[in-house]
């Protein structure tokens, strides 16, 4: 059996085993109540997935239970092939499970939660005409008649991040790293309720990860987002900073 872990940056720790086979299953884990109450935390209870491959049935996880509270991160790691990335979607909702997914609301009138969205191929989710900002502005509520609030957003997270992008250029005159932290950016400045990364600081050098890390983390909790990160490896997860005490809050982006 190969396994996948999952470390949450709050009180809970919990083990998520991802089968390749139906001989084994995760046992659901009891969380503590005041997480489980958390207002519009994003649950998943007893959520089971597996897929035909020929005639042999493929199980990837079963019984797999979870509670994210509003601003915190759960972080999946593992090695390739243990079901990470089907996990995340179906946190996300994205991946139809078996099972019960329950998403925060912070509009109760919009109907559904806002997700925001790192894929794995950020490369190939900007349109190459535009710049970094339009495509940006072009995933944000009303990006034709609110375009002077969504540029103040996109810049306040743009700042929250501590970035130094040139959001004029194209994709085209971008590296992968500059792709990525547009996708960190358009992401966030959707004001998600969940928001699910894949992978999301892989392109960039150890410094400019390390600070974005820290970043992430504090605006995931001034924004009080469910988030869901995929690491490749256990180390990056374990870097991870657990809040955002060590860095300065953002007064911008915390009350806009």
């Amino acid at each position: 059996m190969r396994q996948a872990w999952a470390s949450m940056n709050s009180a809970v720790l919990t083990e998520a085993s991802l089968t390749e086979n139906n001989r084994e299953s995760t046992p659901s884990h009891d969380y503590p109540a005041h997480l489980a109450a958390a207002a519009g935390a994003l649950r998943a209870e007893s959520i089971d997935f597996s897929y035909q491959s020929g005639k042999a049935s493929l199980e990837i996880f079963r019984d797999l239970s979870v509670v994210i509270p509003r601003g915190t991160t759960l972080g999946l790691f593992g090695p390739n092939g243990t079901g990470k990335t089907t996990l995340m979607r179906a946190l996300a909702r994205l991946q139809p499970v078996n099972g019960k997914i329950t998403s925060p609301l912070a509009n109760v009138a919009a109907g559904k939660p806002r997700l925001g969205c790192v894929p794995q191929g950020y490369a190939r989710s900007f349109y190459p005409w535009a710049s970094l900002e339009m495509n940006i502005l072009f995933n944000l509520p009303d990006p034709f008649r609110n375009r002077a609030g969504n540029r103040n957003t996109v810049r306040d997270v743009h700042d929250a991040l501590g970035l130094d992008l040139d959001l004029h250029r194209r994709p085209s005159q971008c590296s992968g790293g500059m792709l990525q932290q547009g996708a960190l950016i358009r992401a966030i400045a959707r004001r998600p309720d969940v928001l699910v990364a894949d992978e999301p600081f892989s392109a960039l050098d150890f410094e400019v990860a390390a600070r974005i890390r820290t970043a992430f983390a504090r605006t995931v909790a001034e924004l009080r987002i469910c988030a869901v990160m995929v690491h490749l490896r256990a180390a990056r997860a374990r870097h991870f900073p657990k809040d955002g005490s060590s860095a300065r809050a953002n007064p911008k982006l915390s009350q806009s």
